[in-house]
């Protein structure tokens, strides 16, 4: 085993004895005067502001960001990136607790609706507000504004939990409201295809006996029109915006189901109908597919039995309905039940069913049995007297805190306090296949963690029992990997002990691991393995890395799209290595020539896209670092070329990348010790950028440090080192100062950075 080797980069800050910054003065400051700068104090912390939760419109004109304080009110500004307009919005208190019936505050969500003619966001009471609203135990409402980007017209809509536009059409935009008694963020916040959250642990929960339905508001954009749709849990629109799917669910189940409203002609029609619970409706991404979880109650159980109810054939006449109810498939595995804990989808052909099961939680006294509680509570019903506590017996209140913890246990009692509400919600991955009405179980107890491969054609399995004990105790963790088939659940095994798994292909036909210094693709139909770094000339042994590991890997970026080739990093360059045997290539060249980082990719395409694979032939942007320079930037990769063009290099950290989705408009961060970071808008050429955020007023009322300077040194091992040295405020050159140093492994690299003042 080679030796380990620490590397020590410094920090080292001088300071005085008042805190150590300096004023950063713009063009605007110095034309009139300012009050003399002041120390950081613990309120200045709390009070400070930045940058969070942006949103860009599709068509590049609008930008959107949320301004807020550790503690207090935050404010949303919407932008017109072409002329520089802004106008400011009140978003309410951010980073305290809510009240009684409330959520924790701070959130915001903002959207643009799709044709970029609208944004919709959540606000909340003010500090002062919310204060008094807890103060009388009252809720604390959220409010959704939907605003008219054109024509500046805006409404609010009070006591929403979750809004949405109407897909890729946005005509419409629906508003969920939350139950009268959980106003403001009491109730569960359902994500698209979501649901509330499970029934308490050990029993029934008390609403789960309760409708969970509300109003659901449904606004048509053009001309203000609205409709409100009663009982409704759950809704979701399908990725065209074409149609709306909802989920009733009323007092005493009457008139439960799902509802497909058909946007256009608005016409609604029944999925199906029962007495029964639906919950977790799902689009597919294509939106030809739906789902959900059909839920009846058992008296033997706390949870709830559910069953999956399929559609497909939108658009075509009336949808076609599939339904797998485990009660009447001999083949599903007894004393199990699917889990509501997951939500069932459709496989990419819509011939299965993709869900989880579980064990269901017994009730600990039947419903009605001996010792259950009376069947009816009514509120004048006469109280039972407690029986007596006798002399000298415990307190019956005095909560004894216990924990047992056996010593063969796999996971450390504190990993098991951490997981337990994620092992709660276990459930096993399970499949049913609609044509030949088979199911199959893909995990079980020797191997849970399983997840079906893109395309569907294949499930990866994982079996870590042999070594989570070790893994838990030295950090050296290992798994079995097998293939399974998904539609017989036959499994082999594809790696022994593997360390390094990296993924499978976008095609869903290989995947990736490294080991023992070299990367690895195999095949998932064969299970043959091919050696794709042996012939490359450089080494993705990552050498700078100290953990417990030998011949740890360098970073793996990702799969090119057609599944063909990997990038992979050696820490300073990116090589493209194909999976068929031939040649590498060294895409960017010149990084351990000029000791010059290429370290992350900052993706540009959708979510969609980006499952696909790195589109080569696209523009593609990466971080770049200089290892010595300590400069930051951004730099292209041109189609078909070697070599990376710098768009954006110098003495600052360049972080975030970001696109309008159909204009040519790019957003990106800049930051300096001296200057917090910014938004700035360009084109993807790069060209002369538009300043669309200013955070700088605000630092420069404290004194703040002047600036960073680089400090090379060989420490007694021959290794060159560097450290950031961070000049105090007032600095006066050939004067002594106080010097605090600060260590740990890397450093020097946030040398650029700002620091956001904290406690």
């Amino acid at each position: 085993m080679k030796s380990m080797r620490l590397r020590l980069f410094f920090i080292i800050a001088l300071v005085s004895a008042i805190p150590v910054f300096t004023p950063v003065a713009t063009m605007e400051q110095a034309a009139t005067p300012a009050a003399a700068p002041k120390s950081v104090e613990i309120e200045d912390i709390i009070a400070w502001k930045s940058v969070s939760t942006t949103a860009i419109s599709n068509n590049g004109e609008w930008f959107a960001y949320r301004v807020a304080p550790q503690e207090g009110d935050a404010e949303l500004t919407v932008r017109n990136i072409a002329s520089g307009k802004e106008t400011k919005f009140p978003l309410g208190e951010v980073g305290a607790p809510a009240g009684r019936g409330g959520a924790p505050a701070g959130g915001a969500s903002i959207q643009f609706s799709d044709d970029s003619k609208w944004i919709a966001f959540t606000t909340t009471p003010s500090k002062a507000e919310a204060t008094r609203l807890r103060r009388q135990r009252r809720p604390i409402q959220s409010s959704v504004t939907v605003l008219n980007l054109a024509s500046g017209e805006k409404k609010e809509y009070p006591n929403i939990r979750r809004f949405a536009f109407a897909g890729e059409a946005a005509t419409h935009i629906a508003l969920h409201r939350a139950p009268a008694a959980a106003a403001g963020g009491g109730a569960p916040a359902a994500a698209p295809g979501g649901r509330g959250a499970p029934p308490a642990p050990g029993g029934a929960s008390p609403a789960s006996s309760r409708p969970r339905g509300t109003d659901l508001i449904i606004r048509e954009l053009s001309n203000g029109a609205e409709l409100n749709v009663g009982n409704v849990s759950e809704f979701a629109f399908d990725r065209g915006g074409k149609f709306l799917a909802t989920v009733i669910d009323a007092a005493d189940k009457i008139g439960n189901g799902v509802q497909l409203r058909t946007m256009a002609a608005g016409t609604v029609s029944p999925l199906d109908t029962d007495t029964a619970n639906y919950e977790r409706l799902t689009w597919t991404r294509e939106g030809d597919g739906l789902t959900v979880l059909k839920g009846t109650e058992d008296r033997a159980y706390t949870d709830k039995m559910y069953a999956i109810v399929g559609f497909t054939g939108f658009g075509s006449g009336e949808p076609k309905k599939t339904v797998f109810e485990p009660k009447t498939d001999k083949t599903f595995p007894e004393g199990f039940a699917i889990s509501g804990n997951r939500a069932a989808t459709w496989n990419e052909k819509l011939d299965a069913f993709v869900f989880g099961i579980h064990e269901p939680r017994k009730r600990t006294t039947p419903a009605g049995g001996p010792g259950a509680a009376p069947a009816a509570e009514e509120e004048d019903a006469p109280a039972t007297p407690p029986p007596a506590t006798p002399a000298g017996a415990p307190d019956a209140d005095e909560k004894v805190d216990l924990v047992l913890w056996h010593w063969k246990d796999s996971r450390l009692q504190s990993q098991q306090q951490v997981q337990e509400n994620a092992d709660r919600n276990f459930s096993y991955l399970a499949m049913y296949h609609v044509g030949p009405k088979k199911f199959v179980r893909l995990a079980d107890e020797d191997v849970r963690t399983v997840s079906i491969a893109p395309k569907h054609k294949f499930a990866v399995g994982f079996d870590d029992r042999e070594y989570q004990l070790m893994g838990n105790m030295d950090g050296r963790r290992y798994r079995d990997v097998y293939v399974i088939e998904p539609a017989t659940g036959e499994r082999r095994l594809a790696l022994k002990r593997a360390r390094w798994y990296n993924g499978t292909s976008p095609d869903g036909e290989s995947l990736l691991y490294y080991e023992d210094g070299h990367f690895f693709v195999q095949n998932l139909a064969n299970g043959q393995s091919k050696n794709i770094t042996t012939g490359v000339p450089t080494s993705f042994i990552d050498t700078e890395n100290d953990h417990n590991v030998v011949k740890p890997p360098t970073q793996a970026m990702g799969w090119v799209k057609g599944s063909k080739a990997v990038l992979i990093s050696d820490n300073w360059d990116i090589w493209q290595v194909p999976v068929d045997g031939s040649p590498a290539v060294n895409l960017t060249v010149n990084g351990k020539k000029d000791q010059i980082r290429y370290q992350r990719r900052l993706p540009m395409e959708t979510p969609e896209e980006r499952e696909d694979g790195i589109d080569l032939s696209k523009p593609n942007y990466f971080g770049i670092y200089g290892e010595w320079t300590k400069k930051n930037g951004i730099a292209r990769l041109d189609p078909g070329k070697t070599g990376l063009t710098n768009v954006l290099w110098g003495d600052a950290m360049y972080s975030r990348l970001a696109k309008a989705e159909k204009a040519d408009v790019v957003l990106y961060t800049k930051e300096t010790p001296l200057e917090p970071a910014d938004y700035y808008a360009t084109d993807s050429k790069f060209g002369e950028p538009t300043r669309l955020t200013d955070m700088r007023p605000q630092v420069a009322g404290f004194n703040w440090t002047p600036g960073v300077q680089l400090v090379n040194y060989t420490c007694d091992k021959g290794d060159k080192l560097q450290a950031a040295l961070y000049l105090p405020a007032n600095y006066e050159k050939g004067k002594s100062y106080p010097t605090m140093v600060n260590f740990y492994e890397r450093m020097s690299q946030g040398a650029n950075t700002f620091a956001n003042p904290s406690a």
